[in-house]
C-alpha cells in the first residue's frame, strides 16, 4: 500500500514538473503580431511565416472566433515565425502602376486590374512572379483578385497619383443607367477618364470627369463623378468599370454585373 502511495505521489510530481517545463518553454517561444489585411487567409499568412494555418488558429481561436475562414481586416493576431526564427522583413517596395500591373495596393495586398499578369506584377514589386504565384496558390490572375505580396509591409509612398472608385461597390449589379464616383489626388490637370467594359474587355461606354477640390490644380485631393445612361451590356453578364488619368499612372477598376434591366 505504501509503495502504491509513493508511486502515485511520484507520478503527480512528474506531471507537475513536466507541466511547468512546458509552460516555461511556451513562454520562451518568440511571437510576432500581425494585422490582418483585406484578402488574407490563414493559409496565406502561414506561408508567409513558414508555419501552418492550424497553429495560427489554435493560438488565436479566441480572437478569430469559431470559423477560421472568416478573418476581419484590421484584426491583430499572434504568430510564431518559423522562417529562421525571424519575422519577414519589409524589403519590397511598390514602383507604381505599369502596363499589365495597373492594380491598387492596400497594405501588403495587391488587387489586380483587368489585363494584369503575374509576370508584370512581379516586375512592379521586384518579386519573382513564381513566388507570388506560389504564396497565393494561383497560376494566373483575373480582375479584382487579391494577391499577397511577400515582403511588402506598407502601402505605396504618399504623394503619388491616386484614383479610387468609391461607388458603385465592387460586384454591384447595374441597370442601363447608373452613376460612378470616386476620389483622387496628384492627377494631371485633374482629369479622370471612366470606361465601362464588357466581359471581353471592350469599351461600351466612356465619360470624362474633372477632379473637384480646393487644391486639385496643384496635385491636391478631390472627388469626381460621372453619370451613364443607356449603357447596353449583355444581360446577365459580367463587366468592369475602370478609371484612369491621362498623363498619370493612377488607375482603379471594379467588377460589375449587367442586370439587363
Amino acid at each position: 500500500m505504501k509503495y502504491k502511495r509513493y508511486l502515485t505521489l511520484l507520478l503527480v510530481i512528474l506531471v507537475l514538473v513536466l507541466g511547468v517545463t512546458a509552460l516555461t518553454s511556451a513562454q520562451n517561444i518568440p511571437t510576432v503580431t500581425y494585422t490582418v489585411q483585406p484578402g488574407d487567409t490563414l493559409s496565406k499568412i502561414a506561408r508567409q511565416y513558414c508555419t501552418t494555418w492550424q497553429e495560427i488558429y489554435d493560438m488565436n481561436r479566441g480572437i478569430i472566433g469559431d470559423d477560421p475562414s472568416k478573418l476581419e481586416p484590421g484584426t491583430v493576431i499572434y504568430i510564431i515565425p518559423r522562417c529562421g526564427g525571424q519575422p519577414p522583413q519589409c524589403e519590397v517596395t511598390d514602383s507604381g502602376p505599369r502596363m499589365y500591373a495597373n492594380g491598387t495596393v492596400n497594405g501588403n495586398v495587391y488587387t489586380a486590374a483587368w489585363g494584369d499578369t503575374l509576370y508584370s506584377i512581379g516586375l512592379r514589386f521586384g518579386v519573382p512572379w513564381q513566388e507570388i504565384a506560389e504564396i497565393n496558390g494561383v497560376d494566373k490572375v483575373v480582375s479584382g483578385q487579391q494577391l499577397l505580396i511577400p515582403g511588402l509591409c506598407q502601402a505605396p509612398p504618399a504623394g503619388q497619383s491616386t484614383i479610387s472608385i468609391i461607388s458603385p461597390p465592387n460586384g454591384a449589379s447595374l441597370t442601363s443607367n447608373f452613376d460612378v464616383s470616386g476620389n483622387g489626388a496628384g492627377l494631371f490637370e485633374g482629369n479622370v477618364v471612366v470606361s465601362v467594359k464588357d466581359g471581353n474587355g471592350v469599351i461600351i461606354a466612356q465619360q470624362v470627369a474633372t477632379l473637384q477640390g480646393q487644391n486639385v490644380g496643384t496635385g491636391g485631393p478631390g472627388v469626381w463623378s460621372v453619370s451613364f445612361t443607356g449603357v447596353v451590356g449583355q444581360p446577365q453578364s459580367n463587366g468592369t468599370i475602370e478609371a484612369f488619368s491621362p498623363g498619370s499612372p493612377a488607375y482603379d477598376s471594379i467588377n460589375i454585373w449587367f442586370s439587363g434591366q
